[in-house]
C-alpha cells in the first residue's frame, strides 16, 4: 500500500531544537522543530522529554499533535528541556491528523494550470480541461445548470443573478417557482405581467390544502382552501377570522382595549374628513356604515348610517364631549310610545312604575312648599357647547321661544328633593336643573286636597241655603 506522511526516518533519533527560552510558568503550547523544521513524532510515546533532569510520562505529563508538544502543567521559568524524536517506522495503515501540508503535493507542470482533477472510471486519475465556453468570467453570473451534452455545465440564460441578492428568472411566460411532494401536491410561486400568484396544490391533488405564513418556525396567517383567511388562528371559522393572544385589561385612559383590528388613516386632519367600514348585505338596501367624522382639526365623531328606499342617512352620532344625536328620531312617531330616561351613569332606560321596583313606600302628606314656588316665563339663552368636555357657555342672545317654567335656585331653597345636580372636579354637587316630571305628585295631592275641600264647602253651602 502507498505511504502518505512525513518524510520517516527509519532507525534515526532526533534531538529536538530547545524550547525552554519560551517557559513562563503560564505557556503549555510548544512547537517541536529539529534544526528549525517542524517536526511531527506521529504520538507522545514517540518522544522522550525531560523537564530540569526529570524525564516526563507521555500522555500523562505532555501529549503530541502533529508538531505541537502540550504539557500538562505549564513549565516554569528556568527550567531546562530535552527531547528527543524517536526512529519511526513507516505506518501503512493510516496517516496523522494534520500530517499533510499542501507542499507535499506535487505541483504538475505549466499545462495543468486551471484544470480539474478528475477520476477516470477507475484509472489514474488525471488533469482535464471543462470543455464549452460556458463557464467565464463574463457569463452575465447565469446560474450554472447540466445540459444535455457529456461533461459540460451550461449557464441558464433564463436565471440570473445580480450580485446583490437578487434572483431573476426572465421568461416570456413569466418565472416559476414549483415544489412537488412525494403526495402529488405541487405547490407554485408565480411571476409575469407585474403580478405575482401564490398557488397551493394547482392539481388539486389533495383536500383541504392551505397556504401559511409561518415566523420563528410559528404559523401567524393561514387561507384556506375554502378562501377563508385566519390571523392569528390555524383554523379560521369565517372569511377573515382575527385571533390576538394578548392579555390585557380595559383602560380606555391609555388607549388599552386589545385590539383584534385597528384601521387608521394617514390623510390629512380637517373638518369632514373620515375613515370608516361598509357593509354591504344581500338585499337591496342592505348598505351600512361605521365612520369616524372630524369635528374639528383634532377631534371627531362617530357615525352610524343605514339605507333606507334607496337614501343614505346618520341614524346615531356619538360626539366626542359624550353626547348623542339621533338625526331622525322626530321624523318618526308611533304607538305605545314611552319616555327615555337616562341613570346617573349615562345609561339609557325606561322608568318602572310597578311596586317590585320601589321601597321605602309612603303617602304624600305635606304639600305646603307647593305653594311657595314661582312659577315664571323665560327666554331660554342661545349657547355653545364645548366639543370635548361638553360644557355650555350660555350667550346674550335669546331663542325666539317664550317658555315656562321654574328656577332652580328658587325650587332648592324650597325643596331640593326636586332638583337634581352635577358634580364638579372635586366631587361637590353643582346645582343643575328641576324634576318637573315628579312634580305632577305634589301637584296631584293638591288637587285631591281641594276636592275635598271644596266637597265639604259645597256641602255646607247647601246646609245653608236649605236652613
Amino acid at each position: 500500500m502507498g505511504y502518505i506522511g512525513p518524510s520517516p526516518n527509519p532507525g534515526q533519533n532526533r534531538e529536538v531544537d530547545d524550547i525552554s527560552s519560551g517557559f513562563n510558568g503560564s505557556e503549555v503550547n510548544f512547537t517541536l522543530q529539529v534544526t528549525s523544521q517542524n517536526v511531527s513524532p506521529g504520538s507522545a510515546n514517540a518522544i522522550i522529554v525531560s523537564l530540569g533532569g526529570v524525564v516526563q510520562n507521555p500522555e500523562t505529563d505532555y501529549t503530541v499533535a502533529a508538531s505541537t508538544l502540550t504539557f500538562t502543567t505549564a513549565p516554569a521559568s528556568g527550567l531546562s528541556f530535552f527531547g528527543l524524536v524517536l526512529g519511526q517506522s513507516i505506518d501503512t495503515e493510516g496517516t496523522a491528523d494534520g500530517s499533510i501540508t499542501l507542499d507535499k503535493f506535487i505541483n504538475g507542470t505549466s499545462s495543468n494550470n486551471g484544470k480539474f482533477l478528475r477520476a477516470n472510471n477507475g484509472a489514474i486519475p488525471s488533469f482535464e480541461t471543462v470543455t464549452g465556453t460556458t463557464i467565464n468570467n463574463n457569463a452575465n453570473n447565469r446560474i450554472i445548470t447540466g445540459s444535455a451534452s457529456a461533461n459540460t455545465l451550461e449557464g441558464e440564460s433564463a436565471i440570473t443573478f445580480d450580485g446583490t441578492k437578487i434572483l431573476e428568472i426572465q421568461s416570456s411566460a413569466g418565472g416559476f417557482f414549483q415544489g412537488t411532494d412525494t403526495d402529488g401536491g405541487t405547490a407554485l410561486l408565480e411571476m409575469g405581467n407585474g403580478n405575482v400568484a401564490i398557488q397551493a396544490d394547482t392539481g388539486n391533488a389533495i383536500s383541504d390544502s392551505k397556504i401559511q405564513f409561518l415566523v420563528d418556525n410559528s404559523e401567524k396567517m393561514t387561507l384556506t382552501h375554502t378562501g377563508l383567511l385566519g390571523i392569528g388562528r390555524t383554523d379560521p371559522s369565517a372569511a377573515v377570522h382575527i385571533r390576538t393572544s394578548n392579555d390585557v385589561s380595559y383602560n380606555i385612559s391609555t388607549a388599552v382595549n386589545n385590539p383584534g383590528l385597528i384601521i387608521s388613516s394617514n390623510g390629512t386632519s380637517g373638518t369632514d374628513k373620515c375613515i370608516g367600514l361598509n357593509f354591504s348585505g344581500p338585499n337591496s338596501n342592505g348598505e351600512g356604515f361605521i365612520t369616524m367624522v372630524g369635528t374639528s382639526s383634532s377631534e371627531m365623531e362617530m357615525r352610524f348610517a343605514l339605507r333606507s328606499g334607496g337614501s343614505r342617512s346618520d341614524r346615531v352620532i356619538f360626539q366626542p364631549n359624550g353626547r348623542v344625536r339621533m338625526p331622525e328620531v322626530y321624523s318618526t312617531a308611533g304607538s305605545s310610545m314611552r319616555d327615555v330616561q337616562i341613570e346617573s351613569d349615562g345609561t339609557l332606560c325606561g322608568l318602572s312604575s310597578i311596586t317590585a321596583a320601589k321601597t321605602n313606600i309612603a303617602d304624600v302628606t305635606d304639600i305646603s312648599w307647593l305653594y311657595n314656588l314661582k312659577p315664571k316665563t323665560f327666554n331660554f339663552r342661545k349657547k355653545t357647547s364645548d366639543i370635548v368636555t361638553g360644557a355650555n357657555t350660555y350667550l346674550s342672545e335669546a331663542e325666539t321661544e317664550k317658555a315656562y317654567g321654574l328656577l332652580a335656585e328658587d325650587v332648592e331653597t324650597v325643596n331640593k328633593d326636586f332638583c337634581f345636580y352635577d358634580k364638579d372636579s372635586e366631587g361637590n354637587d353643582v346645582l343643575a336643573g328641576v324634576y318637573y316630571k315628579t312634580m305632577v305628585v305634589p301637584l296631584l295631592k293638591a288637587v285631591q286636597d281641594l276636592k275635598t275641600e271644596n266637597t265639604a264647602l259645597t256641602a255646607r253651602v247647601a246646609a245653608l241655603e236649605a236652613a
